[in-house]
C-alpha cells in the first residue's frame, strides 16, 4: 500500500581522528582531547513539492510528478573537545570536572531509505530518507565531589547535565482526513528536536569490609525534550494530534531513584547479596479515547506524557556456599540460590492512553517478570 523502499546502494565515506594529552602536577590531573569525524553521504537529496488536492491525498505539482530536481548532500564534519580535570581539595577529598561534545551520525536508513527514483517519480507516498541530515550533537558535563572517611567509606556527589540538538524526527504533510488516508503524503527525516537531562546523584559505598560491603545511591533527574523517537511527529500527524510546541517530560524521566547493593560475607565461605531499586513513576500520555481515534473529551488538549504510572520497586537476592573438593587442583563446588523479584512485586511497564495497564487486552507483559527462584550447584576447575 505504501510506496516505500529500504533497498538502496550507496558508497558513503567516513573517517575520524583523535588526539589527547595528559598533564600531572602536584596531584592535579588534566586530560585534554579533541576528536574529529566526517561523513560524506555521496548521495543526492530529491527536491519534492506536494500539493493538497480535494481528493484528500497529496499529489505532485505536475500530476504524479513530484520531483523538481536534486541537491547534492554536503560533507558533514564535527570537532568535539574532551576535557577532564581532577584535583585534591583535602587529604581525603577530590573534585572531578568533565566536559565533552559528542557527535553521532544518522543511521543509513535515515539517509537513504525510500530514495528510489522510480518510486519517487510516481509520487512520494511515505517516509523518505534525507542524505543531508546533520549529525546529532550532545554537550555533556559533570562535576563530582568525592570524600573518603574512616578508610572504608566513600561519599560521592555528582551533578550532571546533557543537552542534545539535531535529533532526528520526521516532518510531514498529511491529508486533513488522516484517518482515511493513513500516513499517505510526503514525510522526510529532518533535524529539529531538542532534549535535555540533568540531575544530582549521591552515593555512599563501603569497600574492603570484613563482613559488610556495598553501596547506596540516590538520584534526582529531569529529562525533557520535543520528541522521544524518530517517527513521533509522523505518528502524531497520522493520529490527527497536534504537535506539542513546548518541551515535555520524556518517557524515561524518572524523578527519584534509590539503589542499594549489599554484600555480606560469613564464615564457612558463605556469602549473600541483596540488590534493590526503587524509583518514582515514569510518565505516559493520558488521552482517553472512545474508539482509539476520537477523544472522549473533544475540548481536552493533547499534552504528551501528562500522567504518571505507579512506583517501581524490585528486590533480588543471591546466596552461595563454597565447598572445596580438591585444594591442590583448585577444584571447588558452589551451592547457590538466586531469587529475582523476591517480593513478587507487580511493577507496571506500560499503560495505554486510557490509563489501562496492558491496554484493552490486558497484556500480562505490561508487568515486570514475577518472582523466579533458581537453586543449583556449580563446579569450577
Amino acid at each position: 500500500q505504501l510506496n516505500y523502499s529500504t533497498n538502496y546502494r550507496y558508497y558513503p565515506r567516513s573517517g575520524s581522528a583523535y588526539i589527547q594529552d595528559k598533564f600531572d602536577e602536584e596531584g592535579l590531573t588534566l586530560n585534554i582531547g579533541m576528536r574529529f569525524d566526517f561523513l560524506d553521504p555521496t548521495a543526492e537529496r530529491p527536491l519534492v513539492e506536494n500539493l493538497l488536492y480535494t481528493s484528500g491525498e497529496y499529489e505532485g505539482k505536475d500530476s504524479a510528478q513530484s520531483i523538481n530536481g536534486f541537491a547534492k548532500a554536503k560533507l558533514k564534519s564535527s570537532l568535539g573537545p574532551r576535557i577532564g580535570l581532577s584535583a585534591p581539595i583535602d587529604v581525603n577529598g577530590y573534585i572531578f570536572i568533565n566536559y565533552g561534545e559528542y557527535f553521532q551520525f544518522p543511521l543509513f536508513d535515515y539517509l537513504y531509505s525510500g530514495l528510489n527514483n522510480i518510486t519517487l517519480s510516481k509520487g512520494a507516498k511515505a517516509l523518505v530518507g534525507n542524505p543531508d541530515l546533520q549529525p546529532e550533537k550532545t554537550k555533556a558535563w559533570e562535576i563530582s565531589l568525592k570524600y573518603i572517611f574512616a578508610e572504608q567509606y566513600v561519599v560521592t556527589a555528582t551533578y550532571f547535565n546533557k543537552t542534545t540538538t539535531n535529533q532526528i524526527d520526521t516532518k510531514t504533510l498529511v491529508s486533513s482526513n488522516s484517518r482515511i488516508a493513513g500516513d499517505y503524503g510526503f514525510a522526510e527525516y529532518v533535524n529539529n528536536p531538542y532534549g535535555e537531562s540533568n540531575g544530582l546523584e549521591i552515593t555512599v559505598s563501603r569497600e574492603h569490609g570484613t563482613v559488610l560491603n556495598g553501596s547506596l545511591s540516590y538520584t534526582l533527574m529531569y529529562a525533557k525534550g520535543l520528541s522521544e523517537y524518530v517517527n513521533q511527529s509522523l505518528n502524531y500527524a497520522q493520529w490527527g494530534l497536534p504537535l506539542y510546541p513546548e518541551p515535555f517530560y520524556l518517557s524515561w524521566d524518572q524523578r527519584h531513584t534509590i539503589k542499594g547493593n549489599i554484600e555480606l560475607t560469613f564464615p564457612e565461605d558463605i556469602s549473600a547479596n541483596f540488590l534493590f531499586q526503587y524509583n518514582t513513576p515514569r510518565p505516559y500520555s493520558y488521552y482517553p479515547t472512545k474508539d482509539g481515534f476520537y477523544a472522549q473529551d473533544a475540548a481536552k488538549a493533547f499534552i504528551p506524557n501528562n500522567a504518571r504510572m505507579k512506583d517501581y520497586f524490585n528486590l533480588d537476592f543471591k546466596a552461595s556456599k563454597k565447598i572445596v573438593i580438591d585444594e591442590i587442583s583448585n577444584i571447588n563446588m558452589f551451592l547457590y540460590v538466586d531469587v529475582r523479584n523476591v517480593l513478587n512485586s507487580k511493577n507496571v511497564k506500560w499503560v495505554d492512553s486510557n490509563g489501562r495497564v496492558g491496554g484493552e487486552l490486558t497484556d500480562p507483559g505490561a508487568y515486570s517478570s514475577p518472582r523466579r527462584t533458581r537453586v543449583g550447584t556449580r563446579i569450577e576447575f
